[in-house]
């Protein structure tokens, strides 16, 4: 995404556009073929949905594993991450 117009785009951009500049790799045709079927699944209408969809499952995924972590503290150490004072939070 390099620009706002991108949002507008009403299809999946091509495969040799999913390359990740970080590790100078290409996309696997396995993953360009996931971003098809959930493009089509789910009836993205345009980049910005596609985004947006891909924003919702990234937080609700990083909830979930924030659950079993809280979980898990509260079952072998009786402490609640949610209600503990950090060295962060004294700056």
């Amino acid at each position: 995404m390099d620009s706002l117009n991108r949002f507008e785009e009403t299809r999946l951009p091509p495969k040799k556009k999913f390359f990740n500049e970080l590790n100078n790799t290409a996309i696997s045709d396995s993953e360009y073929q996931h971003a098809r079927e959930v493009w089509d699944s789910f009836k993205i209408k345009n980049l910005g949905e596609y985004h947006d969809l891909y924003l919702k499952t990234d937080v609700l995924l990083l909830a979930d594993v924030f659950e079993n972590v809280r979980n898990e503290y509260l079952k072998h150490y009786g402490l609640d991450p949610c209600h503990q004072v950090y060295l962060g939070m004294l700056s």
